[in-house]
Parts: structure tokens; sequence; C-alpha cells
């Protein structure tokens, strides 16, 4: 990527810390059914990139579960393929044709990830690799008799709730615990960044964590609501108008000064004076404030 975007910074490429071996990971993938989004005038990511990784796992399908799909948008950006024509009717149509088509998945109540294997995945926020067992730490794999575990801590009660009846739906062969210490053959770290042991997780086999908190999970959230709000505004029938939360946004120049920018946005303020005179929680209207990155990292927009 650095060569393609940075093109005199090609020299240095091997002093970068995260290695995207994109081509390597795409062939691993060899039973379930991908679509390709593709905005032919993306300035950041290289089109023929995602051609050739769409290419790569063309290779493997099968005609059954695994298919793949491309779609491509002559005007689509990095930040607003989503927005061309068509976007979302080429992914009901693939959903249709691909996936209700496909044979039916059997789910097994359990996590893959999490089962004893010569080797296993890893992920450091952007990349997934595969370590070889004989040369990781197995200090968590102490008895391969215990079940396997998710350790679920969130600090807001809300979240925490939800992830627990979704573990305790889908994978209902996990113990989903909510503290440590935990005796486990395999462990999944669901937490705060700051309460994931990373440097057992990167040095384990037996020992995972979810990436989603670490890198891409406070970024352009505000591009994306703004592009969803001008999708809907000409196409008020779209399923977007009420399959996203209906989202404000506003700049935050300073902290002292959060009072005043929430005043411009009314409807959060009026829902915030009315929560005051609820006493049960579980009445009051639920705000997800998300901080979003812009001007390049110099800027914060709430």
């Amino acid at each position: 990527l650095i060569p393609s975007v940075l093109p005199i910074l090609k020299w240095v490429t091997f002093l970068a810390s995260e290695k995207w071996d994109s081509e390597t990971v795409v062939r691993q993938i060899t039973s379930v059914p991908t679509l390709f989004l593709s905005g032919l005038q993306d300035d950041l990511v290289p089109p023929p990139h995602m051609r050739k990784l769409y290419e790569l796992l063309s290779r493997n399908q099968d005609g059954k579960r695994m298919k793949v799909t491309w779609e491509e948008f002559a005007t689509g950006k990095h930040n607003d393929t989503f927005a061309q024509p068509g976007y979302f009717e080429a992914i009901a149509r693939w959903w249709k044709d691909t996936v209700e088509a496909a044979e039916p998945y059997v789910p097994t109540g359990r996590l893959v990830a999490l089962e004893p294997r010569d080797s296993v995945e890893k992920s450091d926020g952007e990349n997934i690799y595969r370590v070889e067992s004989a040369s990781a730490d197995k200090s968590y794999a102490n008895s391969e008799r215990e079940s396997p575990a998710i350790l679920v801590e969130m600090d807001e009660p809300y979240v925490q709730d939800i992830l627990q009846s979704v573990f305790a739906k889908y994978a209902p062969l996990l113990a989903v615990q909510t503290a440590e210490p935990i005796n486990a053959s395999r462990l999944m770290h669901w937490r705060e960044y700051e309460k994931i042991d990373w440097d057992t997780v990167h040095r384990s086999t037996t020992v995972f964590a979810s990436a989603y908190c670490i890198r891409k999970g406070l970024i352009r959230k505000a591009q994306m609501a703004f592009n969803v709000q001008l999708f809907i505004a000409k196409n008020p029938d779209s399923i977007l108008k009420t399959g996203v939360p209906e989202t404000w946004i506003f700049e935050l120049d300073d902290v002292d000064y959060l009072d005043e920018a929430l005043m411009e946005c009314y409807e959060v303020e009026n829902g915030m004076q009315a929560n005051e005179g609820i006493d049960d929680p579980r009445l009051r209207e639920q705000f997800i404030l998300k901080p979003s990155l812009t001007g390049r990292g110099a800027g914060i927009y709430v």
C-alpha cells in the first residue's frame, strides 16, 4: 500500500511495523461466499489491489457455499463508494442470489478459533496471521479437559448485557465469564482495551482477543454518517432509514465547549434533560457518544 500511496517512501517500507499480507490471508478463505465492492476512483487503496485479491480468491470457488462476486462503481472514491447509485442494490442482489441460495449454514454452538489445533490465526488489529503451536507459549493450556471460555468485561452495563446474551445464544458451549482468574483450555478476551493482557495474547496459541477495539473502531464514523444522511435524503424509502441509528454530528474544538456544542443538537439536549427526571436507567433514552478523527488526525468530530 505504501509504495502506491506514497511512492517516495517505498525504499523505507521495511521500517513499517504493520504488514498487511492480504494475498496470503485471502487464500485461506475457502468456505464462504464473498462480495467485492470496488470504487474505481479510490485514491487511497488502489483498485487493482482489490482486483488482484478477487482473482486470487476466485480460484477457491466451488459453486456451492464458496462463490466470489465482483461489483464496481466507476465514480466511487475511498469514503463515498457506499453512496453510489446501485451500491445497496448490489448487496441485496448478491445476498439473494448467493447467500440465500447457498447450502445452509448449521451453527455448531462453538467458536472454531477456540478449539485445539496445530496452528492458530492471530490478529494485531489489522492483519490475521497464523502462528504454529510449537513456537508459542501455552501458558493457558494447562488442561485440555477444561471447556473453552470467553471473558466479557465491559465498563458499560448496556454493552455488557448485550454481549453476554449474544454469546449465550450463538455460542452456548462457551463458558461466559465476567472476571479472572479463569481455568479454560482456550480463552477469548472481549474486554475494554486497557484490560486485555496483550503480551499473553500475542505469545499464546490458546488466548485470543477481539481486534475491533484496537484500530478501526474509532475512525470514519462521521464520514459514514454524513454520507448515509445524504443517501437517505435522496432515497427516503431506503432500508438505511430504519437500519442505521439516527445520528447527529458536531465538531468539538475543546472539551470545555462540550455543553455549548451540544446546544446545537437540540434533540440530544432535550433527551438528556428528560433523562434527568427518570430514576430508572432502563427507561432513559440511550445515546452512544463516538469520537471520530478528522483533518488527518488533527481534529475530532463527535
